[in-house]
């Protein structure tokens, strides 16, 4: 409502200030406004009350490779910037990705990226470094999540600032209230360690019948697991792998000790086993659990609720954070208007609240956060979430641009000795290192 009246006051003061540039209702020149010009054909025309409104300046949109779409981009972004940011229009072009748009002679604006995709954007001489234009525009990097905003210059990797985060996904350890009844077993608390969560797992891990319910699973991407540990990859300097060390072996124990709880060794599709009701704690990203819940996965009598997502022994942060962000390009000929874009999109509070609405962590404070989280699905309602928001997250590693190399390398190795595959960890890591390290040095011979 409030909305709605400052829309007609301000029509009435455009009025106004077009009454007053003709001169006066009482004048010839302001038939326009009195209906003299219908009157009388020959009177002076006035040109300025004639000349189309200014059209708005239009900037190109566009994805790196994953991500945001052009429909999350429409039904998500584009009502807040057509409402509120007047005389600029933001068009996501289609969702080819960016190198197959520059292949085609065009170059967008804006381009949004997870922030492990910054290095590679960056590599293709496209991001500008936004420090100078954020200080221009008014851009406060004081409100931001800052250790968001960290990973994002540490991502540039020539400490300049070439993206600014817009939201944070996260992610909160999902457990079946049921399974947790059925056999006596206290639920999970928030602030658990991995350990913790382990000696939980065994509590939980039974047959029943033809049943057989895990305690505790994750997903194959150990990668991801071992960003608890702020663990990296690649040494920027030497290209070289670097994760045959003592925090993978530390990563490799937990896991290890995880699958080795009778009844609980490591299966495949850990969501759908959880949505199914056979797998008691799943430790999972927020916003893509609430969709396959509120999507009708989950079998209808799933009791679930969540508690933060475990941290490592010895530090205090459960996990680096993962950001979806934005970067401008060099050759935008509209640079400050794509950075009004960012600093719209990224500090508006409405905003920044669905943000929140959606199962994401906002970039900046937004006021009742606790109340509007996830509250874009109704099943969320009621549910522990402020486990979830008070969560501390680790500073980023600093990456490589062969981390996907490294990645592919490690996960492989990694869940081969977890499987029982390969004998020891060792043996995983000095597998994982020498493809690696192959895959890197075939790269950058091309």
């Amino acid at each position: 409502m409030k909305m709605r009246k400052f829309g007609v006051l301000l029509a009435s003061f455009c009025a106004l200030m077009i009454l007053a540039s003709c001169g006066g209702g009482n004048s010839a020149s302001s038939g326009t406004a009195t209906g003299n010009n219908q009157a009388n054909p020959t009177a002076p025309t006035n040109e300025k009350a004639n000349t189309p409104p200014k059209e708005p300046i239009k900037l190109l949109m566009s994805k790196y490779t994953n991500g945001m779409t052009k429909a999350d981009f429409e039904n998500f972004y584009k009502p807040f910037l057509d409402k509120k940011l007047s005389g600029i229009s933001v068009e996501f072009i289609n969702d080819d990705g960016l190198e197959k748009q520059f292949a085609a002679g065009i170059v967008p604006d804006l381009v949004t990226a997870g922030f492990a995709q910054i290095p590679s954007v960056t590599k293709l001489d496209y991001a500008v470094d936004l420090t100078a234009l954020a200080k221009k525009n008014n851009v406060d990097l004081s409100k931001y999540n800052q250790v968001a905003l960290n990973g994002a210059k540490i991502y540039s990797l020539q400490g300049q600032l070439n993206a600014i985060p817009h939201k944070i996904s996260t992610f909160g350890l999902f457990y079946n209230k049921d399974l947790f009844d059925k056999f006596g077993a206290a639920y999970p608390k928030d602030d658990m360690t991995w350990e913790e969560a382990t000696e939980i797992a065994k509590k939980v891990s039974r047959s029943d019948g033809s049943i057989r319910y895990s305690g505790l699973q994750y997903s194959n991407n150990i990668a991801v697991f071992s960003r608890g540990v702020g663990l990296t990859l690649v040494d920027p300097k030497t290209n070289k792998a670097a994760f045959n060390n003592d925090k993978a072996l530390k990563v490799l124990s937990v896991l290890h000790g995880i699958y080795t709880v009778p009844g609980n060794e490591w299966q495949a599709k850990i969501l759908d086993r959880f949505l199914a009701g056979e797998v008691a704690m799943i430790p999972w990203w927020v916003q893509d659990t609430f969709i396959a819940i509120h999507a009708g996965k989950a079998k209808d009598s799933l009791n679930w609720d969540l508690a933060s997502y475990p941290h490592f022994q010895g530090y205090n942060g459960i996990i680096e954070p993962s950001m979806e962000t934005f970067l401008i390009s060099k050759k935008s000929a509209h640079q400050d208007e794509a950075m009004q874009v960012i600093k719209f999109l990224t500090t508006d509070q409405e905003v920044q609240s669905l943000v929140a609405t959606n199962g994401n962590i906002p970039v900046v404070d937004v006021p009742n956060v606790t109340q509007v989280f996830g509250s874009n699905f109704p099943e969320v309602k009621g549910k522990h979430v402020e486990g979830v928001l008070k969560s501390k997250f680790l500073e980023n590693h600093i990456p490589s641009l062969y981390d996907d190399v490294a990645t592919a390398a490690y996960n492989k190795y990694t869940q081969q000795y977890l499987t029982g595959a390969l004998a020891d960890p060792n043996t995983a890591l000095m597998k994982a290192e020498e493809e690696a390290n192959s895959k890197i040095a075939e790269a950058l011979s091309r």
